[in-house]
């Protein structure tokens, strides 16, 4: 504690407590944030893993900008906050290894918020709060969604330190990015008590600020009152960063009333403050090399029709009036495109590429994971680096195939999984349950009886009844893989009844982590 004192007195001497020239946008505000993000517990479980935390708040500025020596525009307030959350933590020593504690907690404090530019808020933040908790231990992580063993309620009172940064992304709505520290004064988050120190966690979280009642704008001019030097400025006129009406051009016609705000110094314009165009054709008559050109006709920047990048299509009528020197283009002038993935021919390495399939700058298909199949081929898309995979881009290990004779049953065309299937089934969950972490692809075949589309989707979904089931069992769906392989994979020939029932079955594969 008494080097939190320290620091603190060390951060007010760094403030100069002088109204600052310019006004920070929070002074004044009430702001309310809706976050979440993730959580890390320190406890005598030695190993933690991130938890999650949901939390509300709501800070007021006061209305008085500071300068600190270092010439930073800084505002103080108070903040209240609350929310609740759930820590987690790990360790092979305890009888129960598997730790999670959830716990909700509300409290307030002080805010100090820099300005750093217009649109970036660093800021520290420090309170105090009343934690309530409940640890909950089990043997593995699977036994804590149904029981909990010697489960302890409490609550402590906590120090709270927030080190955070918000963003501002239009007017009143603000991206707020904070870590926080949190210390109950309690060795019992966990429901341990060893050693001589005491349990924390931290957080990370993200929100959306809502500001009201800030600094205003009389005028509706974008600048705000305290910066404004032209309070007055007509509703809608163009101003600077001072509020001032602009002559951008200096052709003597305010901006607001230049409907040509570019014109070059000394050209002469018309009332409207705009370039004389005699032939109408764009191009003003100050930088017009061919002042009678027939109306309607595109012109380049000399007013004049031609062909600018030399493909024969006039300029006029040319849709790709870029087309490097040389390179063969349609009627319209632009670069032929024969399999349409965006990427003309002329720059295609690819150029035979599927319908539909996404595309490099190169024109050639995807590999996200670069396992050698494209991502419009690739049913697991984030194979590790290195891993073997086959035709689909899917790496395995360990294959189960389950054949009519094995106990897979399911109703011509249909995807329900039968009674008579679950003995198999739970055997293999069974197997599953062994290898904790390990994760599987459930592949669906079809014989050749129906359309190929049709057996792919009736594959498909019946690979989908059988990971449905494994879930209500108590695996994991992020274990799990469904692919539908239809008819393209016999293990048999399909001109027998004989053969036609092995190929109608579902293998189940160990994929490599």
């Amino acid at each position: 504690m008494k080097k939190v004192v320290l620091i603190l007195s060390v951060f007010l001497l760094l403030v100069n407590f002088s109204n600052a020239q310019t006004r920070h946008p929070l002074a004044g505000t009430l702001n309310f944030i809706l976050g979440g993000g993730v959580t890390a517990l320190g406890s005598d479980y030695e190993n933690w893993d991130p938890g999650f935390v949901t939390r509300g708040a709501i800070e007021y500025y006061l209305p008085n900008t500071y300068k600190s020596l270092f010439g930073i525009t800084n505002v103080f307030g108070i903040k209240a906050f609350g929310g609740f959350g759930t820590l987690y933590g790990q360790d092979d020593r305890y009888v129960l290894p598997e730790l999670r504690t959830n716990f909700q907690y509300a409290g307030g404090g002080f805010i100090y918020t820099m300005m750093l530019g217009e649109s970036f808020f660093p800021y520290l933040f420090a309170g105090l709060s009343c934690t309530w908790y409940n640890p909950e231990q089990a043997l593995s992580v699977d036994d804590m969604s149904s029981y909990k063993v010697f489960g302890y309620d409490g609550y402590h009172l906590s120090y709270n330190f927030e080190l955070g940064f918000k963003i501002k992304l239009a007017k009143g709505f603000l991206l707020d990015l904070s870590g926080t520290l949190y210390f109950p004064n309690s060795d019992l988050l966990d429901d341990l008590e060893a050693g001589s120190k005491k349990d924390a966690f931290v957080s990370a979280t993200l929100g959306l600020q809502i500001s009201l009642f800030g600094d205003g704008d009389s005028d509706k001019d974008g600048v705000p009152d305290s910066r404004d030097k032209c309070p007055n400025t007509p509703l809608g006129v163009k101003v600077d960063t001072d509020g001032c009406p602009l002559d951008g051009d200096g052709d003597g016609v305010p901006d607001y009333l230049d409907k040509c705000p570019n014109t070059p110094k000394g050209a002469p314009v018309d009332k409207d403050g705009c370039p004389l165009d005699s032939d109408g054709d764009g191009v003003p008559d100050y930088l017009d090399k061919c002042p009678n050109t027939p109306k309607g006709v595109k012109v380049n920047e000399h007013g004049c029709e031609n062909d600018a990048d030399g493909d024969g299509v006039p300029d006029n009528l040319d849709k790709c009036p870029n087309t490097p020197k040389g390179v063969q283009v349609d009627k319209d002038g632009c670069p032929p495109d024969s399999d349409k993935d965006g990427v003309p021919d002329y720059k295609d390495k690819c150029p035979n590429t599927p319908l539909g399939a996404p595309v490099d700058a190169d024109g050639c298909p995807l590999d996200s994971d670069k396992d050698g199949v494209p991502d419009y081929k690739d049913r697991c898309p984030n194979t590790p680096l290195g891993a073997k995979v086959d035709e689909w881009g899917c790496e395995e290990e360990m294959t189960i195939v389950l054949t009519e004779e094995g106990g897979v049953k399911f109703q011509t065309g249909k995807a329900d999984i039968l009674p008579s299937f679950y003995p198999t089934l739970d055997k293999i969950i069974e197997t599953m349950n062994l290898m904790p972490g390990s994760k599987w692809r459930i592949e669906g075949h079809t014989d050749n009886v129906g359309s190929n589309k049709y057996n792919l989707g009736l594959s498909q979904r019946r690979a989908q009844s059988v990971v449905d089931y494994f879930v209500t069992k108590g695996i994991s769906r992020d274990r799990l893989v469904a692919v539908g392989m239809g008819e393209d994979y016999p293990i048999a020939t399909n001109s027998t009844a004989e053969g036609k029932a092995q190929n109608r079955r579902v293998e189940i594969k160990r994929m490599k982590l």
